[in-house]
């Protein structure tokens, strides 16, 4: 019966010995999983942060040039207030007239003008028509665009 009892503490030693290894390993598992955990927790909160200062960037950028747009836009608001300047435009764009104005048009075709502007600048020789910066084919569509306007304006 002793014997037994021996057997018995002994067995007992052994399955507590067992347990505080499988209790030994599971704290150690468990205390390396949670530096892992913070690690992995670190280093997407440095991600994060690079990618938050990198928009922060980006934002004032973008503040920066509306900042610009808008003192553009002040800008153009006083001058637009401005009485001489909306006569202008008046004028200008929208072909208005003061009482007592004679407004005088020239209205040249487009085409007409660009000729204008190449004759001054080539002189009017039939050579210069070669060597022009505009291709051949290029004076040609121009010249046929002009006949088809032409009768279509005579229709």
């Amino acid at each position: 019966m002793i014997a037994k009892i021996e057997k018995n503490k002994k067995r007992i030693k052994k399955i507590k010995h067992f347990f505080s290894l499988v209790t030994s390993f599971l704290a150690g598992f468990l205390l390396v999983a949670f530096i892992g955990w913070l690690v992995i927790g670190n280093l997407t909160m440095v991600k994060r942060r690079g990618d938050l200062q990198e928009r922060i960037e980006s934002l004032k950028e973008e503040i920066e040039m509306l900042q610009e747009r808008k003192d553009y836009f002040q800008s153009q608001i006083s001058q637009i207030e401005d009485k001489e300047y909306l006569e202008g435009v008046a004028k200008d764009e929208l072909d208005l007239r003061k009482e007592g104005e004679t407004v005088v048009d020239f209205i040249m075709e487009e085409d007409e003008q660009e000729e204008s502007k190449d004759e001054e600048e080539e002189g009017s020789s039939f050579f210069n028509f070669f060597s022009s910066r505009e291709s051949i084919f290029q004076k040609i569509f121009r010249s046929v665009k002009r006949i088809f306007s032409l009768n279509i304006a005579n229709i």
